[in-house]
């Protein structure tokens, strides 16, 4: 008698997993770790090109449509304008590419002016009653 050995799952990579059980892989939107809010009119600066932010949260951005230079691991300097409900933030900092894609950048703040850290800090504490440092630890 042989045992009967099951292919192994994303999420255990165990040789006698169950393939019926085991849970499928989480989304990248599952492994976020913070909340993220899709802004209209919202926009940033990079080397004196605007483009539209697809989504904002307390670690990060997402800039769609993105046609610019930069990749994973380039740090750049920018300049994010935040309007959400008649509420205009201008926030200036550094950030770093963390994820490229045809027509895409994904980036995490690297360094945000204090000043900027203040306004987000409110904004994201309205947004989801939690301040911007307690949602990125």
């Amino acid at each position: 008698m042989t045992a009967e050995r099951t292919r192994p799952t994303a999420k255990t990579n165990s040789p006698n997993a169950n393939p019926d059980t085991a849970s499928p892989p989480s989304s990248p939107a599952d492994r976020r770790a913070t909340p993220r809010l899709s802004l209209g009119d919202s926009t940033i600066i990079i080397a004196g090109r605007t483009y539209p932010i697809r989504d904002i949260s307390a670690s990060g951005i997402a800039i769609q449509p993105y046609d610019g230079q930069l990749g994973e691991r380039s740090f750049f300097p920018f300049i994010l304008t935040v309007a959400d409900a008649g509420v205009e933030l201008v926030v200036a900092g550094e950030a770093i590419g963390v994820r490229r894609e045809a027509n895409r950048l994904a980036a995490k703040f690297f360094h945000i002016l204090s000043d900027g850290k203040v306004q987000l800090d409110r904004y994201f504490e309205r947004k989801f009653r939690t301040p911007l440092f307690e949602l990125r630890a």
